[in-house]
């Protein structure tokens, strides 16, 4: 087998759950060959095992953001009109490559441009997406025609994907009639928290405070809430500097999800892989939300009901008003562990209607 993967770049959600999906495909077809065409970094692939091409590439075009909580409209209609300048040799390329390299699998998320060069070459290919990026834009702004002129073609070239995969929590808005409903893909921490932290060398006596805000960032913290007047040792996989007692990681090397795990709350961004991440393990989690972002609300919606949480307006989120939050959320009791198995599922349907 040969299975070509194109993940966004947009974030870490994406590639995460992409990443999960080879994983699991893998178990079932040990000897394949995967090219993987992304903005992700490679780290995030390292322990895919077997034989593997990456290629850093752009293969969607994702709103443009000024850091993890705003998208940038102007920038945003300005890099999708450069890119369906050219899309449709993109995909004529990507078509002939695909004959060329002999593939027998695309596999997505959540590049509509993917979709419509596999189907050009005639190759089978599984969407994973728990929104597309027409749902995002016919929701973004009525004032930036062009988002609104390009949803038509994007949809289109969605509909041609051979399975849709849809992972919870999901906008249930699919531009199929029969999308394929599945769990939540995420990483679950193979340790306890006691085994985390004494491989981490974390303190076990002290509240564990996860500052993350995904592949993005965020910055413009006012942190002298927090210096000097609290009982906790915060983690971080960015330096913050004027953070006092801020343990920082580096992301490459420490898995995210066990980091979830070993604290006691997560402060962040409402992202995918965070939120899902989260939810496995149970860890409370305090957030502002992300404005002019449709899928805040389904995020949202799953914190509220699968763990403690509390929600944050952006001025006091942002001058780091939290130790009030943060004292209740960890005398809150943890959310029951959770299953993800969403990346077995399609590896699993995908294996059996291929070999």
């Amino acid at each position: 087998m040969r299975i070509a993967a194109y993940f966004s770049g947009h974030g870490y959600g994406h590639a995460m759950r992409g990443s999960l999906v080879l994983s699991a495909l893998r178990r079932y077809m040990s000897h394949a060959h995967m090219f993987i065409k992304t903005r992700a970094p490679r780290w995030f692939f390292i322990d895919l095992a077997g034989k593997t091409t990456y290629e850093h590439v752009p293969v969607d075009v994702p709103p443009v953001q000024n850091g993890a909580f705003n998208v940038n409209l102007q920038d945003t209609e300005k890099a999708l009109q450069l890119w369906t300048a050219h899309s449709e040799s993109w995909i004529d390329a990507e078509s002939r490559w695909l004959k060329t390299e002999s593939i027998d699998l695309v596999v997505t998320d959540i590049s509509p441009w993917a979709a419509a060069a596999a189907y050009s070459a005639g190759v089978p290919s599984a969407l994973i997406a728990n929104f597309t990026w027409d749902w995002i834009y016919s929701n973004l702004s009525d004032e930036y025609t062009s988002l609104k002129s390009i949803i038509p073609v994007l949809k289109d070239h969605y509909t041609k994907s051979d399975w849709i995969f849809v992972p919870e929590p999901a906008a249930h808005i699919m531009p199929d009639a029969y999308p394929i409903h599945i769990g939540m893909i995420g990483k679950q921490c193979p340790y306890s928290r006691d085994e985390i932290r004494k491989r981490m060398s974390l303190p076990r006596d002290i509240p564990l405070v996860l500052i993350t805000f995904g592949g993005i960032g965020a910055r413009a913290f006012d942190y002298d809430k927090l210096n000097g007047k609290n009982p906790f040792v915060f983690l971080s996989t960015e330096p913050r500097p004027n953070l006092k007692r801020c343990i920082t990681f580096d992301a490459k090397t420490v898995e995210h999800s066990c980091l979830i795990h070993a604290a006691d709350v997560v402060v962040g961004k409402l992202g995918y892989g965070t939120v899902v991440e989260s939810i496995i393990h149970g860890t409370p989690f305090l957030y502002t939300p992300r404005d002019n972002w449709p899928e805040n609300q389904i995020l949202t919606d799953a914190v509220t009901q699968k763990v403690p949480n509390r929600e944050l307006s952006h001025q006091r989120f942002f001058s780091c008003d939290w130790l009030e939050s943060l004292n209740t959320l960890i005398d809150s009791q943890r959310g029951e562990l959770q299953s993800a198995y969403g990346a077995e599922q399609i590896a699993l349907l995908l294996s059996r209607s291929l070999l």
